[in-house]
């Protein structure tokens, strides 16, 4: 699992994405198990969609949120 570190109170930075989140902490889990085409269709979007997410580029969902806590188990 990745650290997140906490900065001085003084420096600004912007809040991590959770789609890069979901990149760095769950797609690695699953890559282990499933292709990232399996894992699109096993969340019901495409693959672009789903590269999209982990960018950062498209907000992700309240719905697109449990469909990535369910296939995480």
């Amino acid at each position: 699992m990745a650290e997140y570190l906490v900065e001085p109170k003084n420096i600004r930075r912007l809040p991590v994405h959770p789609g890069v989140i979901f990149a760095e902490e769950i797609m690695t889990v699953l890559r282990e198990r499933a292709t990232v085409s399996e894992i699109a269709r096993l969340l019901g979007v495409s693959r672009a969609t789903l590269h999209r997410l982990m960018a950062g580029d498209i907000a992700m969902s309240p719905e697109m949120a449990v469909r990535i806590g369910k296939a995480g188990r």
